[in-house]
């Protein structure tokens, strides 16, 4: 029969919590920490941040700008060009606008936090700007699914 732990130290009490928040920053709590296991996910930890600076830093920020800039030409093509109705220019700028929306949200939500931190922190601006952002990326994907909709059914 196993018996129950009734000790009345609490499992927290040796965790430095003086500087940043320890329990939002999983590098700072991990780095807090003596024992094996959390040496082994430390390690983790760290190559996950390099991997994260370069795949959701540095190539998102390359496509969300090559996006960016294709989208605002596209834009221009169409806001020139006399081979589309009016209507249907008007579909298409706003499916390149739901677009332009979506990629920001994705540099601002990953891209250059990545960049400046890494692993992206759950604590301060950031976890703000993913409150608003994130919602936002989905109602961007929501909205072109409605105007490529809007589309079809005109068409």
């Amino acid at each position: 029969m196993v018996e129950a732990d009734n000790s009345t130290e609490p499992f927290f009490d040796d965790i430095p919590t003086e500087g940043k928040q320890w329990c939002f920053d999983m590098l700072t709590f991990y780095r807090s920490l003596d024992d094996p296991e959390s040496k082994k996910v430390l390690l983790q930890l760290e190559r996950y941040a390099q991997f994260s600076f370069f795949i959701n830093g540095l190539v998102t920020c390359i496509l969300a700008s090559f996006g960016l800039f294709g989208n605002l030409i596209l834009v221009i093509q169409i806001r020139r060009s006399k081979h589309f109705s009016r209507r249907l220019a008007a579909h298409l700028a706003m499916l390149c606008a739901w677009d332009m929306a979506l990629l920001l949200s994705c540099l601002l939500t990953y891209g250059i936090i990545s960049l400046y931190y890494g692993i992206i922190p759950l604590v301060g601006i950031v976890a703000y700007l993913l409150y608003f952002f994130q919602p936002f990326a989905s109602f961007c994907v929501t909205g072109t699914i409605w105007q490529v909709l809007a589309i079809t059914i005109e068409r």
